[in-house]
């Protein structure tokens, strides 16, 4: 991996939260082979689970550990999206509705789950470790722009527009994921249209809040207008 600057990291408001205490995940030094730091308290609620995936599962993360479903933990993804302030007008029948839809997958320590220049069109949810954005802006050298931990959100962009990625996705440390893929969007407005129009607006208020971010950041704040 490159050498990273050694600027400040920036913290995404409202989509960074702190490592939850370790009490259902299994602690960090899993043995190898293991499926995940995340509990299996919900295996058997498998009858719930989507009988057929429109993607691949394997093609999208071929050197990541395939957990399944995210239904299967469904109830310690809602114990971490539950504090995010976006979630809070989802009840907890709507959240396990919405994880029948997505994935679930391991990385180990500095992975790169998403890579700078590469196409996608999916988004992810951070479930347990920590992940770095890291930004290349110049030939060998680049630079840590966030932190995200659980309940964080990469790629929602691509999501849309499928376009290439701004920035690469390191974890840096054991790190399980869950992946809403574009398919499984359009599969959510079919099947549950007003779950899907839920979530497209989340989706938006996302974006906006942290192009609204960006704007701060790089736009000049002298001439006092509020963005």
């Amino acid at each position: 991996m490159t050498s990273m600057a050694s600027s400040p990291a920036l913290v995404l408001k409202g989509y960074c939260l702190p490592t939850p205490s370790r009490g259902r995940i299994t602690p960090p030094d899993v043995q190898p082979g293991a499926r995940s730091r995340l509990s299996f308290l919900s295996f058997q609620r498998g009858n719930k689970t989507r009988a057929l995936m429109t993607f691949d599962r394997q093609a999208l993360f071929p050197c990541f550990e395939d957990l399944g479903s995210a239904s299967n933990f469904i109830e310690e993804i809602q114990e971490i999206v539950k504090r995010l302030s976006l979630f809070e007008g989802f009840s907890n029948q709507e959240s396990a509705l919405l994880f029948d839809y997505m994935e679930c997958y391991a990385a180990p320590s500095y992975s790169t789950i998403l890579r700078e220049g590469e196409s996608g069109d999916f988004m992810i949810i951070i479930l347990t470790g920590r992940i770095n954005v890291v930004k290349d802006y110049a030939p060998g050298e680049s630079n840590i722009v966030a932190e995200l931990g659980p309940g964080g959100f990469l790629g929602e962009m691509s999501l849309f527009d499928g376009q290439q990625r701004f920035a690469s996705c390191i974890a840096t440390e054991p790190t399980d994921f869950a992946v809403l893929t574009r398919e499984c969007l359009n599969d959510i407005l079919v099947d549950h249209p007003r779950l899907g129009n839920k979530l497209l607006l989340i989706l938006i208020q996302l974006i906006t809040e942290r192009l609204r971010e960006a704007s701060r950041r790089m736009l000049p704040t002298i001439i006092g207008v509020s963005l």
